[in-house]
């Protein structure tokens, strides 16, 4: 009979929580920290999960290498007009810390024979080797296509670039025949992409 009693009155009392909706709240789930984000190199800033891009150079941006005036030069294309007025050069800026792997270059070919050239070259401007110049990749036509194309090459050696140490141009080869065949440049253009996680902030 106690059992009973003792039984109806703690039903009572539960029944009376209810309906007074004072039942004690869940506790609540603890709350994980956040990771802390890795810390920023000082100068740079985080980059997005992609980031690549081109630096374009016309055929405006080239100039002959000696003293020839026997060349055209429309802006939109660039050709040599007698046989000493074959080689181009044109400064190039390289976004800093990027990584270039492709040389790509747009020329028309009316040689049967000779090839023309479009080469990514550097001069030491810093360093251990101090005015040590070099080439980073060359790109060469395929005789007497005379469509335009676009002709490309790997490059390899210093593919990141580095403008504390090094300075960057373009160098074009366009020979001449006695036959008046010759190459027609239309411009170069460049491949870069960041394999690191952050961008400096000069760069872009």
């Amino acid at each position: 009979m106690k059992s009973n009693r003792l039984t109806n009155i703690l039903l009572v009392a539960v029944l009376a929580v209810l309906l007074s909706g004072r039942l004690p709240a869940a506790a609540p789930t603890p709350v994980q920290p956040a990771a802390a984000a890795p810390a920023v190199p000082s100068g740079y800033i985080p980059q997005a999960p992609i980031i690549s891009g081109y630096v374009s150079v016309p055929a405006s941006a080239f100039h002959p290498m000696g003293n020839s005036e026997s060349y055209y030069n429309y802006g939109t294309d660039l050709s040599p007009q007698n046989a000493s007025s074959a080689n181009y050069i044109a400064e190039v800026y390289l976004p800093d810390g990027a990584t270039i792997d492709v040389l790509s270059c747009l020329m028309r070919d009316y040689l049967p024979s000779s090839q023309g050239s479009c080469t990514l070259i550097y001069q030491t401007i810093s360093g251990s080797n101090l005015g040590s110049p070099g080439d980073m990749g060359s790109a060469s036509t395929n005789h007497s296509t005379t469509a335009w194309e676009t002709y490309s090459t790997i490059i390899i050696p210093y593919a990141q670039v580095d403008n504390s140490l090094r300075a960057y141009s373009i160098l074009l080869y366009l020979p001449y025949d006695d036959l008046s065949h010759y190459i027609v440049f239309g411009g170069a253009r460049i491949h870069y992409y960041y394999s690191t996680v952050y961008l400096p902030t000069v760069s872009k």
